[in-house]
């Protein structure tokens, strides 16, 4: 009789163990993606051309607001391990909103969407790298499935095994695994309407412990109205519009 109960527990404690660790739709989708000759060529083309992003500092004109410097010891998506901490560079009239989310969003959040798969969002916590540090937790809105979690930091093993590769590899082989990496992700993000709106259904902000003044104020905000409206598209941000 105890070796039949110590049978069962083996295989309970296999299943659960499978259950823990069972690739995430995002890893799926990395490990069989496809491309053809002509996306490969791009991409070495794209990796030629790519220069390191440093972020200029001191400022030769002092700022007129107060300047919080970017903590990069907090972990987060391994995706910065390429993009840096502030990642949304191309549009010189978004791009300082667009980082804004980076404090409040894991990248997959807005880039991640799988065809005919629902995700759940979460505050997920990613941990500073010096846990001794004060202030080192932080909380992230995070994409789940039934599979877990579908963001990952650089030392989650399968991302670990690419950035080694990434290093160590040619440009063909590193083209190669940048389109591994991308293909499963969108280029563009959500849009401003898709989260700051009473109509969205992307994500449930009373679940993600939201208070309703935060609720009230992300929903029905300005600023995030403006610039996703397509008649602005093109105009010059003026403070009087986005205070109307």
């Amino acid at each position: 009789m105890p070796h039949k109960k110590l049978l069962i527990y083996m295989i309970f404690s296999i299943l659960s163990i499978g259950n823990i660790h069972a690739e995430s739709i995002y890893l799926m989708q990395m490990n069989q993606a496809q491309w053809d000759k002509s996306q490969f060529n791009e991409t070495i083309d794209l990796l030629k051309e790519s220069k390191p992003v440093e972020l200029s500092s001191p400022l030769k004109v002092s700022p007129f607001h107060h300047q919080i410097e970017v903590n990069t010891e907090v972990k987060r998506d391994f995706c910065i391990s390429c993009h840096t901490a502030l990642p949304h560079a191309k549009s010189e009239r978004l791009r300082s909103y667009l980082n804004m989310h980076v404090n409040h969003l894991a990248c997959t959040s807005c880039h991640f969407r799988p065809e005919g798969i629902k995700l759940d969002y979460r505050k997920h916590e990613w941990v500073n790298v010096q846990p001794e540090k004060t202030g080192s937790k932080r909380f992230l809105v995070t994409p789940f499935s039934e599979q877990g979690i579908e963001a990952f930091d650089s030392e989650q093993p399968a991302i670990a095994e690419l950035l080694r590769d990434w290093k160590e590899n040619s440009i063909e082989q590193r083209a190669r695994l940048h389109l591994q990496i991308h293909t499963p992700l969108k280029n563009e993000g959500l849009g401003c309407h898709d989260c700051h709106s009473a109509e969205q259904s992307k994500l449930d902000f009373a679940q993600l412990g939201y208070e309703r003044d935060e609720i009230k104020s992300i929903t029905n905000n300005p600023i995030a109205r403006f610039l996703g409206d397509e008649s602005f598209k093109d105009k010059p941000i003026k403070l009087i519009d986005l205070l109307q």
